[in-house]
């Protein structure tokens, strides 16, 4: 668990050896006016896997050689929604 500051993100690194599937689920506390996306990518910027607007849910992607990924959650609040 971790807290996600307003349109900030926050990534989580990995290694997957070749062929290995990886799988996830993740919740999300919503905040007034707040959007979360993922996005999954290799050390090459391939993305693997991604998905806009959460809530709950789960993810998987495999890749064909050793290699490390990074996900990473995106929080997107309007100016106009977010008080300083």
């Amino acid at each position: 668990m971790f807290r996600l500051a307003p349109n900030a993100q926050k990534c989580l690194r990995d290694e997957m050896h070749g062929n290995q599937i990886v799988a996830g689920e993740y919740e999300i506390t919503k905040a007034p006016g707040q959007k979360i996306d993922y996005v999954v990518r290799d050390t090459k910027g391939h993305i693997l896997a991604q998905k806009e607007d959460i809530s709950k849910g789960k993810f998987s992607f495999t890749s064909e050689l050793y290699d490390t990924f990074e996900i990473c959650f995106i929080s997107q609040v309007p100016s106009s929604k977010y008080n300083h």
